[in-house]
């Protein structure tokens, strides 16, 4: 009987044990979700206590222990947030210790998320970022529930001096912002971290001037900064989605809506959308105008307008960004500061430089003034001066005679008014370096642009200023050339005379050894001229200023064979013509050669002419013709040149004077060497090209000269009695003009020939 009450109760045993542990489980779950009840009711002590209690019964029953843990570290978790600063770090403590004992015991697969997420915050509130980061970053993917903290905590961490990296702070931070069903104070603590972290990293802020604070509903917030992350990370489709998304949301505040618009202008300009941009623009500032945004849309349509080649348009629009910072005034919070948007007009004024479209420039800088200052337009304005002078000089160079004389006379224009903006500049510097800098760039201009007395007043200032320093011998040889240039020689030689005895050795002195020369000449001195001409040309071999040592050996050229000595000179131009040097001054060396060739050759002449012996008169006769015909030669290369640069239209008028004078020296050579047949069809078809009366008659008087010398004297005095008709046709004063307009040999000729008649 005992044995078999005994066996019914083990079978009895058997049959209940998997109720009973059914029953364990379910007063366990019970209890397990008491503590989360007291959780949500924020009841944490009571969660703490019911968890210890799960716990105590899940160690006894060998059950739900890695359960009963979590939920014990996730209440002492809470019961540490809860705590006086003295004791939530030994909550902590507690919390994590039970938290390591579930990871180690195990939690199902479906808490792993929580466990991971909790274990991450309780070492972020211990200091134990580096092991925190890790796992916070986990659960962003694997426990939604604790993305907004997860996304705040490593927020923080990547701001703490430990774990910084302000980049990937800005990123957490952002995606807080993203977060759905924010807290709103959490939402505006993100915001204000979001502008520092901006600041800190050196980023214009897209969203500046906008308060989440000031609107009761900020669900717009996330859209917004998903606007701005995508246009930063170059997701300009992505942008301009966003931006058109949000445009249909209703009841947005103001400031919220025209940010928008221009977001989308900004993205849709991104894509090369030019014109979906530009709309966007012009509704901020159609609807808005005078906000924040309104400068900020005017100066992107400019840059719209530049990229459309739409100069004006884009004058016009970077002037009403000005007028609208000139009405909300620097202390509203705008997008584009006064500062930024000078910057994109600068930008736009170089480019426009660049492009060659001064005008357009111009009336940019005027704008530009109205925000930045004078002095900084001033400085523009200068630069922009220089090169649209030096664009016209360079135009000039491919035009037609009269259109070169035009663009040049417009650069000179130019040039000097480049001059007044430096001198304007120099009185507005705020450093004695700028404005000596200003006042020596202001001379340049003057001189280059023949200002002469302009630059004189520069270069006076100058000279006086207390920071002229390495300036002074420039400024002393540029004073040599404006005092010439405005006719005041007489004080070039004390200037000149100054910068040589400062400074021997430097380039400048050889310049102003070039204009003192000139000075000298000018006064009579011609020894001395040659004088400062050779210490100039000795230097070739160690001046930096070549052109210089070019001019003035041409020069000298010049002055030894005025003074009929062209042996001398000869030399000098075959030394000048061996090397390279500037076109114009080479035709100037070449013409200057042959009439040195010319005087070597009438000075044979004469000795021919005074000599009996038959030898010598052949040696001489010899020597003028070999000069003669190298003469021709040199001259014809030179006409054959000049008249193919006639032909395009493109000959200055210097080049022009040298082209007759060119025709006129081969007629003379072919005179000289009794051509005269050659020499009469040339002075013939001189008459009848140039229309100046004096050419005409000059060569008129030749023309009957060479016929004379033929024997055929009715011939000449045909033409000289058809010139005589022509000239009693003309009134005193143009006879006395034409006088004048004749060198006296020639004058004097005319009148013996008339006499014959």
């Amino acid at each position: 009987m005992i044995f078999l009450v005994g066996l019914t109760l083990a079978a009895g045993s058997l049959v209940l044990r998997p109720w009973l542990r059914d029953q364990l489980a379910g007063q366990m779950r019970q209890r397990l979700d008491a503590v989360e009840g007291a959780l949500v009711a924020g009841d944490t002590a009571t969660a703490v206590e019911l968890a210890e209690l799960a716990v105590v019964k899940a160690r006894k029953a060998d059950r739900l222990l890695g359960e009963s843990l979590l939920a014990l570290g996730i209440a002492r978790s809470r019961q540490a947030d809860e705590a006086d600063a003295a004791s939530r770090l030994t909550h902590f403590e507690a919390a994590s210790s039970n938290l390591l004992e579930a990871r180690r015991v195990g939690v199902p697969a479906g808490d792993e998320p929580k466990l991971i997420f909790h274990m991450a915050c309780c070492l972020h509130a211990r200091n134990q970022l580096h092991e925190s980061v890790p796992l916070l970053h986990r659960s962003l993917s694997l426990y939604p529930a604790g993305r907004a903290r997860a996304l705040h905590l490593l927020t923080l961490a990547y701001l703490d001096p430990s774990q910084l990296q302000l980049e990937m702070a800005a990123w957490a931070n952002s995606e807080l912002l993203r977060t759905p069903g924010l807290a709103r104070d959490q939402l505006l603590d993100a915001w204000q971290t979001r502008v520092a972290l901006l600041d800190r990293l050196g980023r214009p802020d897209l969203l500046s001037g906008i308060d989440p604070a000031q609107s009761p509903d900020t669900a717009w917030v996330a859209t917004l900064v998903g606007v701005c992350e995508a246009y930063d990370a170059k997701r300009f489709d992505m942008a301009m989605s966003l931006c058109r998304q949000l445009a249909e949301a209703k009841r947005l505040p103001q400031p919220v809506e025209r940010r928008n618009w221009y977001l989308l202008g900004l993205s849709a300009a991104a894509v090369g959308e030019l014109d979906t941009a530009m709309a966007a623009l012009q509704t901020v500032e159609w609807r808005f105008a005078n906000t924040p945004e309104s400068p900020a849309a005017a100066a992107e349509s400019a840059t719209l307008h530049m990229r459309r080649g739409e100069a004006q348009q884009a004058v016009a629009a970077f002037g009403r960004a000005a007028t609208y910072i000139a009405t909300i005034g620097e202390s509203v919070a705008t997008i584009h500061s006064a500062k930024s948007i000078a910057k994109l007009m600068a930008s736009a004024i170089e480019q426009l430089r660049e492009q060659g479209e001064f005008e357009s420039a111009v009336d940019l800088i005027a704008v530009y003034r109205q925000g930045v200052g004078p002095e900084a337009g001033e400085s523009l304005e200068a630069g922009l001066y220089e090169a649209w002078a030096a664009a016209l000089v360079s135009d000039a160079d491919s035009a037609d005679a009269n259109e070169s004389e035009r663009l040049r006379y417009r650069a000179h224009e130019l040039l000097r008014r480049a001059g007044s903006s430096r001198v304007r500049l120099a009185a507005l510097a705020e450093s004695p370096e700028v404005a000596a800098e200003s006042l020596w760039f202001a001379a340049q201009d003057f001189v280059e642009g023949e200002g002469f007395i302009a630059a004189v007043d520069a270069i006076e200032r100058l000279l006086t200023h207390e920071a002229v320093g390495r300036r002074r011998a420039d400024a002393l040889a540029l004073a040599c050339a404006a005092l010439e240039g405005c006719g005041k020689t007489e004080f070039v030689p004390d200037v000149a005379e100054q910068c040589i005895t400062e400074f021997p050795r430097h380039p400048a002195a050889l310049r102003a050894c070039y204009h003192l020369a000139r000075c000298q000449i000018a006064s009579g001195e011609l020894e001395a001229a040659e004088h400062s001409l050779r210490t100039v040309v000795t230097m070739a071999n160690t001046a930096t200023d070549v052109t210089i040592v070019h001019k003035s050996r041409l020069f000298l050229a010049h002055l030894l064979n005025d003074m009929d000595r062209p042996d001398a000179a000869i030399p000098e131009i075959q030394e000048l013509l061996s090397g390279p040097i500037d076109a114009d001054l080479d035709r100037e060396a070449r013409l200057l050669f042959s009439d040195c060739l010319r005087r070597r050759a009438r000075r044979a002449a004469d000795q021919l002419a005074e000599s009996n012996n038959p030898q010598v008169r052949s040696h001489y006769q010899q020597r003028k013709q070999q000069d003669l015909d190298e003469a021709l030669g040199v001259l014809s290369a030179l006409e054959r040149e000049l008249a193919a640069i006639d032909r395009t239209r493109r000959l200055s008028s210097l080049q022009a004077d040298w082209l007759q004078q060119c025709r006129t020296s081969m007629a003379e050579c072919l005179y000289e060497s009794d051509r005269y047949e050659d020499a009469a069809a040339l002075y013939q078809a001189i008459g009848e090209t140039y229309n100046d009366t004096a050419v005409w008659l000059e060569a008129q008087v030749q023309v009957a000269n060479c016929c004379y010398r033929l024997g055929q004297n009715d011939s000449a005095q045909s033409v000289l009695r058809a010139a005589q008709t022509r000239i009693d046709q003309l009134a005193p004063d143009e006879i006395e003009h034409l006088r004048l307009g004749m060198s006296p040999q020639r004058w004097e000729q005319w009148t013996n020939l008339v006499r014959r008649l």
